[in-house]
């Protein structure tokens, strides 16, 4: 009866460990894919004229994959400690210690984007709405 819970355990670490594997393998092929849609549609607004709507429709877009691509980046980062550390698996006493570097790894992702060359008054006056001009509307009090 134990002879079977323990198969039946090394049978499901295996297979965690096989698609473990295959998601560290499959990596950067999702990442290729995500950059190539993200340089498609960079292009696209670069070569041809696109009104707001469909403007509005491309920025959510990007702003989605940009997002996509931020996770798989991050998944790189956690592999990338998991493989350095996987030595550590064998050992009991040792798989806190790769937990540690993953959860550190995990703690410094999505730190806050500093930016190169923008600031924040760039940004500002890029997002922020026209002020209108000439003279305010009167406004008619009714009683």
């Amino acid at each position: 009866m134990r002879d079977e819970i323990i198969f039946n355990k090394i049978c499901q670490v295996v297979n965690l460990l096989d698609e473990i594997d295959k998601m560290i393998e499959e990596l950067p092929t999702e990442q290729q894919k995500t950059d190539w849609e993200i340089s498609d549609w960079l292009h696209y607004i670069e070569i041809n004229d696109v009104d707001e709507q469909a403007s509005a429709k491309i920025i959510k877009k990007i702003k989605d994959l940009r997002r996509i691509r931020r996770t798989l980046n991050n998944e790189r980062a956690i592999e990338d400690t998991y493989k350095n550390n996987s030595s550590k698996m064998m050992g009991n006493k040792t798989r806190p210690f790769l937990m540690q570097e993953i959860n550190k790894t995990i703690n410094q992702l999505n730190c806050e984007y500093k930016n190169r060359i923008l600031t924040d008054e760039d940004i500002k006056a890029m997002v922020s709405e026209p002020k209108k001009r000439g003279r305010p509307k009167k406004e008619i009090a009714t009683e």
